[in-house]
């Protein structure tokens, strides 16, 4: 496995224009519920299939033909945060003076997560109450900071996303 810098790796997603699949190692908040939830500062650690590159309204109108619509219906809001970089998979945001980047993707196909919290490994069981309900989307379009991505899989090789 390689070792890469987030620059390195901003440079190895913007290379191949069009859609790519890799594989994907990243941590997330999933925003547990506070009420009642004695976890705190619960992180997800996620290993998934995805697609980057994509043209999400194209995604979205087979989606919905393959579903029974038509796929004209398919209506397209403006992005309410960040701003697209054209011809790459990312998306710049910068929020309180501090610039991000978020990698744009489909997740097709969660492999595995693992909850933890400061104390250790939480199991989803005993976790599941305080996890948000997640509404249901024809084409679910994540954006990844790029700082929690560990690791990525593209056209074979991976690589290990150090901390810069």
């Amino acid at each position: 496995m390689q070792k890469i810098t987030r620059d390195q790796l901003l440079e190895i997603l913007s290379r191949r224009k069009g859609t790519q699949f890799c594989g994907i190692t990243f941590l997330s908040n999933p925003r547990c519920r506070k009420t009642g939830n004695p976890y705190k500062n619960v992180m997800k650690r996620v290993t998934a299939n995805i697609e980057v590159g994509i043209n999400y309204k194209k995604k979205l109108e087979r989606a919905m033909v393959a579903t029974g619509g038509n796929g004209q219906e398919a209506d397209l809001h403006p992005r309410t945060w960040g701003q697209r970089i054209p011809n790459t998979p990312f998306v710049e945001h910068t929020k309180d003076g501090e610039k991000n980047f978020y990698l744009e993707c489909i997740v097709n196909r969660v492999l595995d997560k693992q909850f933890f919290d400061e104390t250790g490994p939480i199991r989803e069981e005993d976790i599941k109450d305080f996890l948000p309900n997640k509404q249901e989307r024809l084409v679910a379009l994540s954006d990844i900071n790029i700082k929690n991505i560990k690791s990525i899989t593209v056209n074979g090789e991976t690589y290990e996303v150090q901390e810069t």
